[in-house]
């Protein structure tokens, strides 16, 4: 079955159900074993959800509509007037999505900013950065940066790169586009890469650089608080959006998008969470409302 024949057949169930079927658009950029996760924990709690999986858009367009009582969608902290809700409804960030700056272990480098990124990455002559002597890495002085980028569907790592750092300029035709597999092995082999991924490979002997939006401001890595406080700049917030109006009837399923099991389903998708305490004060606003 072609993906927009299924798409409908899902989305039509969805606005087909129970009246007392809760349903939820839930962006695509959220992996199966989270959608499991969330199923799974409404069914021990005997809550009836309906779940169709779609671009951030249509999730916006469809709660408009009251096709679907709630979504999750990715938000972009610029987003167009496509995608802005407005004071009726409440949204809750529940995840970030970020793009991480990676080198070999044994690069002295330890931070870039964006202008030395869009000078490694970009095509902007004015900005062009070849070797690592000019990012003033004394011991590769003569060396040639090596620059690569994810090539991974399932992640947005890439396009939130070229959008956040590169400005949509284009790409180097010297950046190659590589699976993650392909670029773990060329960091761990050859210390003149730089690589842009979704996450960070598990071996020690590679290492995310902290990154600044310019080279007055001080750089962050790439953890959960800094991410959360804005700190580390590359970043697509997850959104949970309804009425406020439907507050009290979403509770329980609320109750479970916050839950330390959705929260480590969220974090195994190599998506970023919400610190503790901060996702604490959302759970202990519901108890106000309940």
């Amino acid at each position: 079955m072609r993906k927009f024949d299924s798409f409908l057949l899902l989305f039509l169930t969805a606005v087909t159900a129970s009246a007392t079927e809760l349903r939820i658009a839930i962006s695509d950029l959220i992996l199966g074993d989270v959608l499991k996760t969330i199923q799974n924990l409404a069914e021990d709690r005997a809550i009836e959800v309906s779940v169709v999986s779609v671009g951030s858009i249509t999730a916006v367009d469809s709660l408009r509509s009251d096709e679907v009582q709630l979504a999750i969608l990715a938000s972009p902290e610029n987003a167009d007037d496509a995608m802005q809700l407005d004071d009726t409804y409440e949204t809750i960030t529940v995840a970030y999505s970020s793009a991480i700056i990676a080198v070999n272990q044994a690069n002295p480098i330890n931070e870039l900013s964006f202008g030395e990124l869009r000078g490694i990455f970009g095509s902007d002559p004015d900005l062009n950065v070849e070797t690592w002597g000019s990012l003033g890495v004394s011991s590769l002085a003569d060396r040639s940066i090596k620059p690569l980028i994810s090539q991974n569907e399932m992640g947005v790592s890439t396009e939130l790169f070229r959008h956040l750092v590169l400005a949509h300029a284009a790409m180097k035709l010297t950046v190659n586009e590589l699976t993650d597999v392909e670029i773990e092995k060329m960091l761990v082999d050859n210390v003149t890469v730089v690589a842009v991924l979704s996450h960070l490979p598990k071996t020690g002997k590679v290492k995310a650089l902290m990154v600044s939006k310019d080279s007055q401001s001080p750089a962050f890595g790439p953890k959960d608080d800094n991410i959360y406080f804005g700190d580390y700049p590359i970043r697509l917030p997850l959104q949970i959006a309804y009425k406020k109006d439907s507050e009290a009837k979403l509770i329980p399923l609320l109750r479970i998008l916050l839950s330390d099991e959705v929260t480590e389903a969220l974090r195994e998708s190599y998506l970023y969470v919400l610190p503790d305490g901060i996702r604490a004060s959302f759970i202990e606003r519901l108890d106000f409302v309940d």
